[in-house]
């Protein structure tokens, strides 16, 4: 570096430094070298780690699974080149995406809208549905303390396709079976709770007609 006047070049390019033991690629290409080497007000180049950690904070500390993040190295996870880019294989956790999970962002999921540092989660008891989606349906589908929506629901969309009326208390004959859903089942009037009733304490004619 020459500090001659008030600008300065500098001599040691990104060729120089990418025979050193970090090799510059992505954003880092456009970071300036003060950011990693005058960290204090004396310039440093010698011992400075080329961890993930040794430069950024590991927010995820304490919220993941070292096995996830060994030795918080970020690129297990994220891309050099863009930070909010995201290449992990959830096939590794006891979770696999698919259907329209595999569209949702990790974000979605693993961050509390109210923080993006503090209200992290990456570990839950159990794998309930409803861990992240509301029960729309008020707990009328809650066997043993859990609502599982996939005994509907497919992972593709939100329509009811595996739901068979036959397996029900009122199975649907005759002009019954080609009634619109929404014939019988209709919202409450409560304005505390309104829902789409779906089971009912009386099922004889008389309820409906």
């Amino acid at each position: 570096m020459s500090f001659g006047s008030r600008f300065y070049s500098i001599l040691f390019g990104f060729e120089k430094h990418n025979l050193t033991k970090f090799k510059l690629e992505g954003s880092h290409m456009a970071t300036p070298c003060f950011t990693c080497h005058k960290k204090d007000e004396k310039w440093n180049f010698a011992n400075l780690g080329n961890r993930c950690i040794d430069c950024h904070e590991n927010i995820h500390k304490n919220f993941m699974d070292e096995k996830y993040i060994p030795e918080g190295d970020c690129k297990t996870c994220h891309s050099v080149s863009v930070w909010n880019e995201i290449s992990f294989d959830h096939k590794k956790t006891d979770f696999e995406l698919i259907g329209k999970h595999k569209t949702v962002s990790c974000r979605k999921c693993h961050f509390k809208p109210e923080s993006e540092k503090k209200l992290q989660q990456f570990k839950w008891e159990n794998q309930f549905c409803t861990n992240c989606h509301n029960d729309i349906h008020f707990d009328q589908f809650t066997q043993n303390g859990k609502t599982d929506c996939e005994r509907c629901h497919t992972n593709d969309n939100w329509k009811p396709e595996k739901f068979d009326h036959s397996t029900a208390r009122f199975k649907l004959d005759g002009k019954h079976e080609g009634l619109a859903c929404v014939k019988c089942h209709k919202p409450t009037d409560s304005l505390l709770r309104n829902y789409i009733v779906y089971k009912f304490k009386d099922i004889s004619c008389k309820s409906c007609h």
